[in-house]
């Protein structure tokens, strides 16, 4: 195991798309579009995703690749690679809610 990441993405979803959408959908949606934004696809062969559903187009991909796929609730308490994605995603949104402008 590496201890640098080979990559890494983090994926923010409007407001209005999750009122649309509602919050699941747009967090599977931003699960998606993120492990797409990769760019390391031919790499890989597992993918562990932090909770209970997993995204409809990611799992029609890790079927076509042979790639397992598993939906591991609280999985950033017990997956490094998972704890990791977790940091960053929280540290993107501090960052986001940090420096947003107030009305």
């Amino acid at each position: 195991m590496s201890p640098f990441a080979v990559a890494w993405a983090v994926v923010a979803v409007d407001a209005d798309v999750i009122d649309r959408i509602n919050i699941l959908q747009a967090t599977l949606h931003a699960m998606n579009e993120a492990f797409h934004q990769l760019g390391i696809q031919k790499s890989i062969t597992e993918i562990v995703i932090d909770g209970t559903q997993l995204p409809k187009p990611l799992i029609a991909w890790a079927n076509e690749n042979a790639v397992k796929l598993v939906a591991l609730p609280k999985a950033d308490a017990t997956v490094m690679e998972v704890s990791a994605a977790s940091i960053l995603a929280k540290t993107a949104r501090w960052d986001t809610v940090r420096y947003r402008p107030t009305d």
